[in-house]
């Protein structure tokens, strides 16, 4: 990638100088030229900063010369061209005051002193120079990498709305707060697992994913050779594992209306005697959903799970029975269970058409999580060659 120019450059360094969130002052720009008058001021007013040997300025003189001045014993000031008397301002000369010669300049900001070692002395200005050196390229390709993303949604009339953004986040919460047990929610488990806080993940991170997504997703639609190929290859992760459709009647101990209490022994059982009525309410012929539908805690549709998914005490009674059985009570940590299985399904391999959507849906995850970062790679040599991102020519002055 060709070197930035010194305006891009600029215009960086004030971003890294200027705080994240809250807290001290923005990087000043430099001032406008000085001239002569301000210049002479300047030599005139004492320095804000201790004096410093290492450091050295140049001073630009009429006749075009740029001698080196050493800011440690600075010299008089040099002199000045004296403006030729006209009938309009018969008297003017350099012993003008500045008010008689033009509006005051606005003095140059003085750098901010951070710490003083010795005869060193560590400014803001030393501080943003070091940011650019350490990191400055890593965050001008992340700022070009944004802007390249913005430009591709609008190319493509797509866009991210904040319910996504926010949508996407919980999820990736989620899935940090599994990886990351001890480390806290939002902004503290966001700093621990990526060191951003949690406005800079989103925006970094979540924002990022779902844009590079839309784009490959407008860009890189497979054909129906490439997927059913992908599924031939992928058999394996298609396969329909045995499942069941059960129904429940659930009874948890309860205190009172305060479900969520320390259920004592009085409470599990008083669960254990409305089971066993349950159950031979069952036993008796009632029909399930009714007898179910006399108990709160239960499901009021039967559903379809896997094998696995349940709790092992349920997993194991809902894989044993057979279709139209009853279960006897089942204990679990959370109270009594009854389940009936209604149907039952054996282990199969669909077919490509039957399962079409998750073959599309696991290919383009396969392709994003492989191929992102050099697609967004891509999409900036893309931009450029049509133009549509201009660097600057790093042999140009």
């Amino acid at each position: 990638m060709p070197k930035p120019g010194i305006a891009l450059i600029a215009s960086l360094l004030l971003l890294l100088a200027a705080p994240r969130s809250g807290g001290g002052e923005r990087y000043a720009p430099p001032p406008p030229e000085m001239t002569p008058e301000s210049r002479r001021d300047a030599w005139e007013s004492p320095s804000p900063l201790p004096p410093t040997p290492s450091v050295r300025v140049n001073v630009a003189l009429s006749g075009g010369d740029h001698p080196v001045v050493d800011l440690a014993t600075p010299p008089p000031p040099p002199a000045l061209p004296q403006a030729e008397p006209t009938r309009d301002n018969p008297t003017l000369s350099i012993d003008s005051q500045p008010s008689e010669l033009a509006p005051e300049a606005s003095p140059a900001p003085a750098a901010l002193v951070l710490a003083v070692i010795g005869d060193k002395v560590i400014t803001d200005q030393d501080v943003t120079r070091e940011l650019w050196l350490r990191r400055g390229q890593d965050a001008l390709d992340w700022l070009i990498g944004q802007a390249v993303l913005v430009d591709e949604l609008d190319r493509h009339g797509l866009g991210v709305d904040a319910a996504e953004v926010e949508s996407r986040l919980a999820e990736h919460l989620e899935k940090l707060a599994q990886a990351f047990p001890r480390a806290g929610s939002g902004e503290q488990l966001t700093r621990v697992a990526s060191g951003m806080g949690l406005s800079e993940y989103r925006e970094r991170a979540v924002w990022t994913e779902l844009a590079l997504r839309k784009i490959m997703q407008a860009t890189l639609k497979p054909g129906e050779t490439e997927l059913r190929a992908f599924f031939a290859e992928h058999q394996p992760d298609f396969v329909e594992p045995e499942r069941v459709f059960l129904e429940q009647v659930f009874i948890p101990p309860q205190t009172g209306e305060d479900s969520d209490a320390v259920h004592g022994v009085a409470e599990w059982n008083e669960a254990e005697r409305l089971a066993v009525e349950a159950h031979t309410r069952l036993r008796m012929g009632e029909d399930f959903r009714a007898v179910a539908a006399s108990y709160p805690g239960s499901d009021s549709e039967p559903v379809w799970v896997s094998q696995g998914e349940l709790l092992r005490e349920l997993d194991e009674a809902a894989f044993a029975l057979r279709p139209g059985a009853i279960s006897n009570p089942i204990r679990t940590g959370m109270g009594y269970h009854i389940i009936q299985v209604v149907e039952r399904r054996k282990r199969r391999m669909p077919s490509f058409d039957e399962v079409r959507g998750k073959v599309l849906a696991q290919y383009e995850e396969r392709l994003f999580t492989e191929t992102a970062g050099d697609f967004l790679t891509l999409l900036k040599d893309q931009s450029i060659k049509e133009k549509r991102l201009v660097l600057p020519d790093p042999e140009q002055p």
